[in-house]
């Protein structure tokens, strides 16, 4: 390792990779060819589909290297299809971003990167699939559900919350969906004990597997996800331009 890494890893410690699953945002590489543009990734790591709509992105308008020097953000631009020179499946979404001035260390850069998202794919509602009587964990986004027993028409299970609003008053909706129908409930009861929330939810008829159900926050918006990233462009890979010409005609 060379003086300016050991300098600067003490300082700007490496976190180049984000989760919130199923979603990963990773810093992929850069390219300084004509204009300076660092590359993310980002996938469901359960492979579903992923939509360039289903996250609003909030970027800087400017970032800083590890001596404190800020670069413009002049640009930020969502890739389907095709990230430099990379093919892309339905699960992942290229994001690159345009740097001014080009820095000037040939020897590598560290930057740091906060931004927020939106996940504007649970505005409908998470929606957890439900495969088995029983599920250990489910993880989506900031919600989760733990301890789930389905039983005909009625499903227990513990909700963890981690909207950055809520203080244990939260409501919520919550719906069965079965062949695009959704299932309301008759009965529901929640006993709140920190970290969690223990569900019962008897609904109007037996749920039949697979289903999924759907849980909504009515006494919160949708959160927004604050994260920053400290990438070491040393890390990643540099992407030509005749390498990523080759790759977006494909």
């Amino acid at each position: 390792m060379n003086n300016k890494q050991q300098g600067s890893s003490a300082s700007l410690p490496v976190r180049d990779t984000i989760v919130k699953s199923p979603l990963q945002i990773s810093y992929y590489g850069f390219s300084d060819d004509e204009e300076f543009r660092i590359a993310f990734l980002a996938e469901n790591m359960n492979e579903s589909p992923i939509s360039a709509d289903d996250y609003q992105y909030q970027w800087p308008r400017f970032i800083e290297d590890e001596h404190e020097n800020l670069y413009e953000v002049t640009d930020v631009e969502l890739r389907q299809g095709t990230l430099f020179e990379r093919a892309l499946s339905n699960y992942e979404i290229g994001m690159i971003m345009t740097l001014s001035p080009p820095p000037g260390n040939e020897n590598g850069n560290f930057f740091s990167i906060p931004f927020y998202m939106v996940p504007n794919i649970y505005e409908e509602g998470y929606r957890f699939p439900i495969n088995t009587s029983t599920i250990d964990h489910h993880q989506l986004g900031d919600m989760a559900i733990s301890n789930l027993e389905l039983d005909g028409r009625l499903l227990t299970f513990d909700l963890i919350d981690d909207h950055p609003d809520a203080d244990g008053s939260e409501e919520y909706l919550f719906t069965a969906i079965q062949e695009n129908q959704e299932i309301f409930p008759m009965f529901i009861n929640m006993r709140r004990s920190n970290p969690y929330t223990h569900i019962e939810v008897e609904f109007a008829r037996e749920l039949i597997l697979p289903t999924r159900l759907s849980i909504t926050r009515t006494t919160s918006p949708l959160p927004e996800w604050r994260f920053s990233m400290i990438i070491d462009t040393d890390q990643g890979r540099m992407v030509n331009e005749s390498e990523q010409k080759e790759g977006e005609e494909q």
